[in-house]
């Protein structure tokens, strides 16, 4: 539809230039011919516009009612020349969105936790020990050790 309505204006504003130009046999042939590409467009343009409204009609013969309070989000698939769309607040989409459920605490699985090889602590423990003594002894009875 877009692309009918922008070749129509196109083909408006070229048979206007046309007109303005001194008459000329060839002038009005391409003034005629751009007047039969017009309405070739409205033709085409009309005939995608009925097809449209035949597809979204039922087979029985039941004029199309459709649920005007309803978002357009939810009703993309129908056309409809809806007059509320251009209203100033139109109904496009439910607001505020409907709530999912997520879960409380993302789940995280270590799956390379057995490939890691972590480093020795060892020399950090004989240095601990190394540090008490009568000192650390002297220590914990004066000023209240670890126990």
């Amino acid at each position: 539809m877009a692309l009918y309505e922008q070749t129509l204006k196109h083909t408006q504003a070229a048979i206007a230039g046309y007109k303005a130009l001194p008459k000329s046999s060839k002038t009005k042939q391409q003034a005629g011919h751009l007047d039969e590409l017009r309405r070739d467009v409205e033709v085409k343009k009309y005939s995608v516009q009925a097809c449209s409204m035949l597809d979204g009609a039922e087979t029985s013969g039941e004029r199309l009612t459709l649920d005007t309070k309803t978002p357009l989000e939810s009703r993309l698939e129908q056309y409809y020349e809806d007059p509320a769309l251009v209203k100033q607040k139109p109904n496009l989409v439910s607001f505020p969105p409907d709530f999912q459920p997520i879960a409380a605490k993302p789940l995280f699985f270590d799956l390379a936790l057995n490939q890691v090889e972590f480093p020795s602590l060892e020399d950090r423990l004989e240095q601990k020990k190394a540090g008490s003594g009568i000192s650390g002894m002297v220590k914990g009875w004066l000023w209240g050790g670890k126990r």
